[in-house]
């Protein structure tokens, strides 16, 4: 077989372009609540409101979960610490989306959300 093939030179057929990441991430964050310790007292007051688990000889609890209007629930956070995700949904009524969460909370995971509250009520989030 001959060695002496035809030979093709391709030229400016490419473009530079400057580097670009593909982004991807979470998204916008979630907006700040007005009044942050009136928000937190009143999931305060709902969370001691619920049966006491432990005394009642439960295995646990059921908990819905809605998120702000146009704002997406954090759903790695509910799935943690003694509280499963057991559903999300998502719903538009009147332009507005909401998020809604079904979750199983043993008396670990109560605990848990309750000092996460508490975190978020003296915690101040950045800009």
């Amino acid at each position: 077989m001959p060695r002496n093939q035809p030979h093709f030179v391709l030229r400016s057929l490419g473009v530079p372009h400057p580097f670009q990441s593909k982004g991807g991430g979470g998204g916008k964050p979630p907006s700040d609540v007005l009044d942050r310790a009136g928000h937190a007292q009143a999931l305060l007051q709902a969370i001691d409101a619920l049966p006491n688990i432990a005394t009642d000889g439960l295995p646990g609890v059921y908990l819905e979960v809605q998120s702000r209007p146009n704002e997406r629930l954090k759903k790695d956070s509910l799935n943690s610490s003694g509280v499963e995700l057991l559903r999300c949904d998502s719903a538009k009524e009147a332009g507005v989306v909401r998020e809604s969460a079904t979750l199983f909370a043993t008396a670990k995971g109560v605990e848990s959300l309750r000092k996460k509250v508490q975190q978020f009520e003296t915690e101040d989030t950045p800009d």
